[in-house]
Order: structure tokens, then sequence, then C-alpha cells
């Protein structure tokens, strides 16, 4: 997958090892993570999610939701940009990945992310990265076990923050604006 896809929330991160280990996890993302929507259901998220790229735009969204609140909950610095990278990867595996693609959502797809990009563990904050994307889900992910290998101390705060934004980008009744 092209990074240039999320360019503008990837400049947002200051830390130049933060972003590149984001962009890393960008690149080896199934290319297909691009195109698919964001719901396979119709159910959640915004109708103009439901196109092509959808999944992209949600990701975008649920990035300007979490910088929005991260204000509101004095998270700054290196946790900020742990916090934006974990918004653009957290769905990336939404719809599987290249050998196990699926034309609906998979539940614990936080999981497969992690599985599957394990080869860049030895990245810059990878930890904190994927373990804060693998509790987008809140209530309705994976146990709070994910937090191995995260020099952040604020992983849960990190991982619920952004389990709020997504949670709020999914909303029908919200409608997220993000520069084009």
């Amino acid at each position: 997958m092209e990074p240039v896809l999320f360019g503008r929330e990837l400049r947002l991160i200051e830390n130049p090892y933060i972003r590149g280990t984001a962009e890393a996890i960008v690149v080896a993302a199934p290319a297909h993570a691009a195109i698919v929507p964001s719901s396979s259901t119709g159910k959640y998220h915004p109708v103009d999610e439901f196109a092509r790229g959808g999944n992209v735009l949600h990701a975008r969204r649920v990035v300007a939701l979490a910088r929005h609140l991260a204000r509101a909950r004095n998270i700054v610095g290196r946790d900020l940009d742990v916090l934006t990278g974990a918004g653009v990867i957290h769905d990336l595996a939404q719809y599987g990945w290249e050998s196990e693609r699926s034309e609906h959502s998979l539940a614990n797809h936080e999981e497969l992310l992690a599985s599957s990009t394990e080869h860049l563990a030895g990245l810059p904050y990878y930890g904190d990265l994927v373990g804060t994307a693998r509790r987008h889900a809140g209530n309705w992910g994976p146990p709070d076990e994910y937090s191995s290998g995260s020099t952040s101390t604020n992983v849960w705060l990190l991982g619920d923050t952004l389990h709020l934004a997504d949670y709020l980008a999914s909303r029908r009744e919200l409608m997220i604006e993000v520069p084009k």
C-alpha cells in the first residue's frame, strides 16, 4: 500500500522514527486495504465510506478525531505521534492480509495486523504503534494483554483514546471533515 494515501496524517508525526515505522507498516499492508470500504455490511460508518477507498477515509477521520481528543486528554509529544500513527494503521487488516483476504470485516483484525507485521517488530516504536492499534476496538477487541514491546507508559490511555476516536468516526450521524 502506498503511504501517500496517508501523506497528510503521516506528516503530522514529528518523531522521524515513529513516522518511519508507521510508514513501513503501511507499505507492508495489502494493496486491497487502499480500496475497500470501511464497512462490509453498511450497518456502521457514514455512507461516503461505503465506496472504494472508504477504509482510508475512515482512518483519516479517526486520526483527526484522535488528535482532538488528545488535546482534551493532554496527550502530547511522542504519545501524540504514536496515537496518530496507530490511527493510520488501525484498520489495515480489516479485510485480511494478502494470504487471508476476506470480503467482510474480520473480527479481531487487530490481531491479524500484529501477526502480519511482526517481521517489523525490530523497528523503533513498533510495539507502541501496534499495541495502541490493537486496542482500537475497545470492549469488543482483544483483552489488554498487548503492551509487550511498548515503550510508552500511556499505552492504555492511547488505546482508549484511539477507541473513542474510532467509535465516533464510525457513527453515521457524525460527519467528520478531513482535508482532501
